[in-house]
């Protein structure tokens, strides 16, 4: 897969609500989707463990992320959208969607393809470790 612009980012986005992309998916990610916000209200760009940038039309967030040991990526982003959006539906909160997703994606990172997904008691649980780790000042870039 090769990155690349989308010619026409009004029209291939068009009733788009929500984009989530990995810094890797585009040039300088979040310089850019700041003006793919014309075309999109809510942008999500991952970083791995570092956690994502969530940018609407009013704020852009850094939203950090829990580190885990990774064995294998495939499927975070996957896992991340889904659960962004389930989480935004129901709180319609952007912020909390955003930790949420980050957390659950944090899971499947762990194992093999889908072999390591946590159910949604895990994903509470590490919310809490993530939030003990900012509080006691040890989460670290």
């Amino acid at each position: 897969m090769t990155p690349r612009e989308w010619e026409r980012p009004d029209q291939s986005l068009a009733g788009v609500h929500a984009l989530f992309l990995s810094e890797h998916d585009l040039p300088d990610a979040v310089r850019r989707s700041r003006e793919l916000l014309a075309c999109v209200p809510m942008i999500a760009v991952t970083a791995g463990w570092r956690g994502l940038s969530l940018l609407t039309r009013d704020a852009v967030e850094q939203v950090p992320g829990l580190p885990r040991q990774e064995v294998d990526p495939t499927g975070a982003g996957d896992v991340f959208a889904t659960a962004f959006l389930v989480r935004y539906q129901e709180t319609g909160d952007p912020s909390q969607a955003a930790v949420f997703a980050a957390c659950a994606a944090s899971c499947v990172v762990e194992g093999l393809a889908a072999t390591s997904l946590g159910d949604r008691a895990e994903v509470t649980k590490r919310i809490a470790q993530r939030e003990r780790l900012i509080e006691d000042g040890e989460w670290e870039e």
